[in-house]
């Protein structure tokens, strides 16, 4: 993924669950640290960790990143 979808919204969809990164870590077995450097934008998650994020979140893989639209080519029409 490049810079171009926007930062991370890992935290805010952790929020609305009410869940903390340490219970997302539990539920999809990734290091705390990695989920950390996920959230506070340090590294980008590839589409397979995107896509298991989403799953374990049951959200949209979409909704992990501003302009989540952008992550499979779809445009916006207005």
């Amino acid at each position: 993924m490049t810079g171009k979808v926007g930062r991370c919204l890992l935290n805010k969809r952790l929020a609305e669950k009410g869940w903390t990164q340490q219970k997302l870590s539990e539920e999809t077995g990734f290091d705390f640290r990695q989920i950390s450097f996920w959230a506070t934008d340090e590294r980008a998650m590839s589409l397979k960790n995107l896509f298991i994020v989403a799953n374990v979140l049951d959200c949209d893989p979409r909704a992990l990143y501003e302009n989540g639209y952008l992550l499979f080519g779809e445009k916006v029409v207005k």
